[in-house]
């Protein structure tokens, strides 16, 4: 198959953002690991993790950002119309091809957002342990922002900001029905607009997760001791 120049771009764009991180990853020995999932992994996750990787390289944080989804054909590709809305949101997911959801991927991981209530139950059901990194990405950037007005001016590394993420909220509300609101709903199958929908809101989310997470724990004290509370299946 012969590339496209959106492909190169994106191939482009990949290896500068593990250029990046490799470079910081040497400087202080270690990265977070974020892993972002939806269903298929061809809308909602892979315009997440790209958004998420952009914003945070552009900011000089250390994360490791991968997406994954519960229900895969593997190697799929978004659909034209996902990637036509993450270009005109500033992310080109077109190089992008589903990947499944792993135990390795989700006990590997720092952080796990999900697209929505849904996929926390799901991943709880099998990886229980994983209840205090879990959180859907609305609710993230929600509980971000708390923590960001509780705790102006203190310095958090990663761990001590995801102590105070936990305290905001408990695993055990994803087992009731009433958190709707949280979610990212599915555009697959829809109008090209409720694509653009999708985008817009994804973006708005990543952009205020990252602003109240960066000031807590992305910038500086990430980069330190990350080592010591991450396990070593990252696949």
């Amino acid at each position: 198959m012969v590339a496209t120049p959106t492909d190169h771009a994106g191939q482009c764009l990949r290896q500068r953002i593990q250029e990046v991180g490799a470079t910081i990853k040497e400087m202080t020995g270690s990265a977070v690991r974020i892993l972002v999932l939806c269903t298929g992994n061809l809308c909602r996750s892979p315009l997440a993790a790209e958004l998420l990787r952009i914003r945070l390289v552009s900011v000089g944080a250390i994360a490791d950002v991968r997406s994954a989804g519960t229900e895969v054909a593997p190697n799929d590709r978004p659909p034209k119309a996902m990637v036509d809305a993450g270009l005109r949101v500033g992310a080109d997911i077109s190089w992008h091809r589903a990947v499944p959801i792993t135990d390795a991927l989700v006990r590997g991981a720092d952080l796990v957002l999900t697209s929505t209530i849904g996929h926390c139950r799901e991943v709880l059901t099998h990886c229980e342990e994983v209840g205090d990194r879990i959180f859907t990405l609305v609710e993230a950037a929600d509980i971000a922002a708390e923590v960001d007005a509780a705790d102006a001016g203190v310095e958090l590394d990663f761990d001590q900001w995801r102590e105070e993420m936990n305290a905001r909220r408990s695993p055990a509300a994803y087992w009731r029905t009433r958190y709707r609101e949280d979610d990212i709903e599915d555009p697959y199958g829809g109008p090209p607009r409720r694509y653009d929908e999708v985008a817009k809101e994804t973006a708005a989310v990543v952009d205020r997760f990252v602003k109240s997470w960066v000031g807590r724990a992305a910038a500086g004290p990430i980069a330190q001791g990350l080592g010591t509370h991450m396990t070593k299946n990252w696949h």
